[in-house]
């Protein structure tokens, strides 16, 4: 219905008042990008002084300690892969330790010391449970608030495919009750360790995402990109209370909501993923 000047606007999100006497649309001016665009892979200009802090674009700062746990959805040719390429290099050029699981066997996998078997994935996750306890009581020991005060490195456990992941676990019903648990436990008490999980799915429904144990402590930080962003079914189990119109997302192009960023990112708003340019040896000045 916006047209003129108004044109460049778009509805992000619709509901009732507090009061009840009126319906609210929040719009948001979707021809301004804030994205980040990497030229020669050169994510050097990216990076924050301080290696908690991610940013995501010019207008959009993580920050990992106060919302630890991110998810990640996005259908094939959403984008999702080259964001989580962005994420990645940013994290390990800020210091992060960093360990890559995917049921898929994705080439992080072998970079960043993770697993592709179902039983070593939930193995491994098990295994940072126990680091993840042993942090909080050395922090609990020294009387600090969280990992920052005994200068412990952070940590990053990129958990990609769990659709796949789901799929497989479930003909196996302990080995899913084991992997409920870890990833349950690692979830909730795992932010003053100064260990983040960033769960990766092409589909944010139940099968296709975490187990709802460990969903509380992931809708804080969500990331939605392409058509995941427009579905109704993704979207209900990640980021449930809004009324959100019918939009069609580009790759690269979707929503996002983190709690700890500011008033703007409160709610599902149009987010850009960052994306990369390759000049190459036809670089101009």
């Amino acid at each position: 219905c916006l047209r003129g000047v108004y044109g460049r606007f778009a509805v992000v999100s619709s509901g009732v008042s507090l009061d009840g006497t009126n319906f609210e649309f929040c719009l948001e001016d979707v021809n301004k990008s804030y994205r980040f665009v990497v030229k020669d892979k050169n994510i050097f200009p990216f990076l924050s002084k301080d290696p908690t802090k991610i940013r995501l674009a010019e207008n959009l700062v993580w920050d990992s300690v106060e919302t630890p746990m991110l998810s990640v959805v996005g259908h094939t040719r959403s984008g999702k892969t080259v964001f989580s390429e962005f994420l990645l290099k940013v994290m390990k050029a800020q210091g992060w330790e960093i360990h890559y699981f995917s049921a898929k066997g994705d080439i992080y996998v072998k970079e960043f010391s993770g697993e592709s078997d179902p039983t070593k994935i939930v193995e491994a996750v098990e295994y940072w449970v126990k680091i993840m306890e042993e942090r909080n009581k050395l922090i609990t020991k020294a009387g600090a608030k969280d990992f920052r005060a005994l200068s412990l490195n952070k940590i990053g456990i990129f958990v990609d495919e769990l659709g796949l992941l789901n799929g497989r676990l479930s003909a196996d019903k302990k080995l899913e009750k084991r992997w409920i648990s870890a990833i349950t436990g690692l979830m909730g008490a795992g932010a003053s360790s100064g260990i983040t999980v960033v769960a990766l799915s092409q589909r944010g429904t139940r099968d296709f995402f975490l187990p709802p144990s460990a969903l509380v402590n992931a809708r804080d930080a969500v990331i939605m990109l392409g058509q995941s962003a427009a579905s109704g079914d993704d979207r209900r189990f990640l980021i449930p209370g809004f009324d959100l119109p019918h939009r069609s997302y580009g790759t690269g192009q979707g929503l996002a909501m983190f709690v700890s960023s500011g008033k703007h990112w409160e709610q599902p708003s149009f987010y850009e993923a960052p994306f990369f340019v390759d000049y190459g040896k036809n670089k101009k000045d």
